[in-house]
């Protein structure tokens, strides 16, 4: 695990969280997670955070409003400023559940107290393991088609991070990407200026996450799919994060 870069060894940290869990929904006490938390460096927390309780109840069966009060219960032992992250956790792992069909995510949202309610809509950005772009993207116009217009900043940036994480892995794993970047490219031009911003400007922020010597070329190659004029907005957030 050292020998990964950041975020990707905190992922694996929590990988096993999401896998063969039965009986017991919390195999290992809460607090031994909280004691690993602190050992991570304050930018990755919220990754850590958000990983924690997509694995935790990846196998729950719990209706959501039972798993939303125990998530709750937890928090109580989260410092505060993490505690967004949970509700994001909470979006992703409603994704998880169901990726095609979004109806219910907006009756999930009734659970989750308002002022964390845009970390949940941030969550409902995640993508699902070895999900192609076509399925997200269907799945990203179904939930703009009845998003609040003021969470939508919050989702699209999102919408932004998964865009990026995935066409990056493609890039790394040498998929063709011709059409799926001509998909990014062709919905990007069907937003409006300010929708297009938030979601560049997450993708500028995913690839920060990303980048080392490792990775610089691949996400530079990805980069050099989009315009000039996206470009630009890409490479400015992506340095910004990295500051």
């Amino acid at each position: 695990i050292t020998k990964l870069s950041v975020p990707e060894k905190y992922e694996v940290l929590t990988m096993p969280l999401a896998i063969y869990q039965e009986g017991k929904i919390h195999p290992v006490d809460f607090k031994e997670y909280l004691k690993l938390s602190a050992r991570l460096d304050d930018k990755y927390k919220p990754i850590f955070y958000k990983i924690l309780i997509k694995g935790l109840y990846f196998t729950s069966d719990l209706p959501l409003k039972d798993l939303v009060h125990e998530v709750d219960i937890l928090s109580k032992q989260v410092d505060d400023i993490y505690k967004p992250y949970l509700c994001q956790g909470i979006g992703a792992l409603v994704v998880a559940r169901d990726p095609d069909d979004t109806s219910g995510y907006k009756d999930g949202a009734s659970f989750i107290d308002e002022k964390y309610l845009a970390y949940y809509y941030r969550g409902l950005s995640e993508s699902v393991y070895l999900e192609d772009i076509v399925n997200y993207l269907k799945r990203f116009k179904s939930c703009m088609g009845w998003m609040d217009k003021q969470y939508q900043p919050f989702y699209l940036e999102g919408v932004g991070e998964a865009l990026a994480k995935i066409g990056v892995s493609f890039v790394i794993e040498r998929v063709p990407w011709d059409s799926d970047g001509e998909l990014i490219s062709y919905v990007l031009k069907g937003l409006e200026p300010d929708q297009r911003k938030y979601v560049l400007e997450g993708m500028g922020k995913s690839l920060s996450y990303f980048y080392s010597l490792n990775t610089k070329k691949d996400i530079q190659q990805f980069i050099n799919t989009f315009e000039a004029e996206y470009r630009i907005v890409l490479l400015k957030a992506m340095e910004s994060n990295l500051k």
